[in-house]
């Protein structure tokens, strides 16, 4: 089995007061609108603030109101609210919580505050900030944080607080300020929770992070066995970013966890700070080893195989890795100078056995061009495929065990259920060959079977195998004008 899919993750920030102090991260405050953020327990919060109205607050004089645009996903109007966050009052009394809130409600909506109304007898604003006031989890999008002057107009609030307190939870995406050595965030799932890695599975984690630039500081990937004891035992695995690419694409498998992991963090390991823009974090499952079917001699066997989340190299015993084409009216397979597989494309593989290795590479793998190679890639998850240009088949046996490549439905336009980590065969209908419902390949190197559709053969005198000449074609192998053809 080789099954292969691919979740986007987040960002995680712990412990947001740490960032008063070295060693850990602040969230630059440089993005004003549509922010998407994720709430995973009680009492989490976030702020919005700009370059004049940091969390030690401001006037509302000069302001007759505030307006918030937000969507949000959760049917759940007592999970989150805006607080405009007042503090004490002018002559002392109050609690540091005390202010206005407003509930969030499902959908796309707009929550607005009149402070001529609710805080004419106030001198400060201390905070204006979303929070989760219960336990959950919970998505919601920021587009827009809005203060309205007296005189009608706007000025736009940043979501993002600039002394690092009250920073979100989690987050799609986000721009970091390492302030020090050893600074991290934890990398986490979609629904907030820790990511966890068992050497015991027979699966590999690839992990794709793509970055607005190129960092410049050096940063690692921190696997943490254990909360007490984080850094025993434990093999970093580290970025090369050396290179010229944003996009960082790296593995877990047996030979570099070999204890379970139970979170995930990104850490800098430069003694200074740094800025790095994180724009998406994704981690995709592949199963290291792949199937394979016996031709109908028993002779060899074969798969097809594709991988969308990385470069691979295939391996076990007596594997090929083959092209496939189209020379004249048959299948040509043309066999790669290395067993090497570039993400995105298609292959044929010929083996010793019922499987194949899969070992995901570093290497730069070129994939082959159209016209070289007519096995395309099967895409990331189950679904259906289409096509009114070819003619599209898979990889399998008939009712008399024979191995071929098959139309996937009654007209040849399309695979109804295309399998991750498959390939199939893509014939376009300028091709004489396209016009053929199946292709035994009883051995591609060596075989001379031409696919030919009944309706398309010339008035030839028909002869059977034992050289009767017969009034019409018959399903098996015929004679033609002095050619073998076959009719499925």
């Amino acid at each position: 089995m080789n099954a292969q899919k691919e979740e986007p993750l987040k960002v995680k920030f712990d412990n947001p007061g740490w960032s008063e102090t070295t060693g850990c991260i602040r969230v630059v405050d440089d993005i004003s609108e549509n922010v998407q953020l994720s709430f995973s327990s009680q009492y989490e919060e976030f702020n919005f603030v700009d370059d004049n109205k940091v969390s030690n607050g401001f006037s509302p004089l000069g302001y007759k109101g505030l307006k918030v645009l937000y969507e949000l996903d959760q049917d759940n109007t007592s999970l989150l609210n805006i607080h405009v966050n007042v503090g004490k009052k002018a002559d002392g009394t109050g609690n540091t919580w005390d202010g206005m809130y407003q509930p969030l409600v499902s959908g796309k909506g707009e929550i607005s505050f009149d402070f001529s109304s609710e805080v004419k007898d106030l001198q400060k604003i201390k905070i204006i900030k979303v929070q989760q006031a219960e336990a959950g989890f919970a998505n919601v999008l920021i587009k827009k944080v809005i203060l309205i002057k007296e005189n009608g107009t706007e000025e736009q609030l940043k979501p993002f607080a600039a002394t690092g307190v009250g920073l979100p939870n989690v987050l799609e995406s986000a721009t970091l300020n390492y302030r020090g050595q050893y600074g991290n965030v934890q990398i986490v799932g979609s629904d907030g929770g820790s990511l966890t890695y068992n050497p015991a599975d027979n699966t590999m984690q690839i992990y794709t992070l793509e970055f607005a630039e190129k960092p410049t500081i050096s940063l690692k990937l921190l696997p943490n066995k254990d909360e007490k004891d984080q850094y025993e035992n434990l093999k970093p695995i580290s970025y090369d970013f050396n290179v010229n690419n944003a996009t960082q694409v790296f593995t877990f498998d047996k030979s570099n966890i070999t204890v379970p992991m139970i979170e995930l963090r990104l850490s800098n390991f430069t003694v200074g700070a740094g800025n790095v823009t994180v724009k998406s974090v994704k981690r995709g499952i592949i199963y290291p080893t792949s199937t394979a079917t016996p031709n109908s001699k028993n002779t060899a066997y074969w798969g097809t195989y594709s991988n969308n989340l990385a470069n691979v190299e295939l391996s076990g015993e007596g594997v090929e890795v083959y092209n496939v084409t189209i020379e004249g009216k048959k299948l040509k397979f043309t066999r790669r100078a290395n067993n090497k597989v570039a993400k995105g494309e298609g292959v044929i593989v010929k083996c010793g056995g019922g499987s194949f290795n899969v070992d995901v590479i570093n290497d730069e793998v070129t994939a082959a061009a159209a016209n070289e190679n007519l096995l395309k890639a099967t895409p990331k998850t189950v679904q259906k495929i289409a096509s009114e240009t070819e003619k599209l088949y898979y990889l399998t046996k008939d009712d008399s065990h024979k191995l071929g490549f098959y139309w996937g439905a009654a007209d040849g336009k399309s695979l109804p259920n295309a399998v991750p980590g498959k390939a199939y065969l893509a014939i376009p209908n300028t091709y004489h060959l396209s016009k053929t419902r199946s292709i035994d390949i009883d051995d591609p190197e060596t075989t001379d079977i031409e696919g030919v559709k009944a309706e398309r053969v010339q008035h030839d005198a028909i002869y059977n195998l034992a050289g009767q000449r017969v009034g019409k074609l018959s399903k098996g192998i015929n004679i033609v004008g002095n050619k073998k053809v076959l009719v499925k």
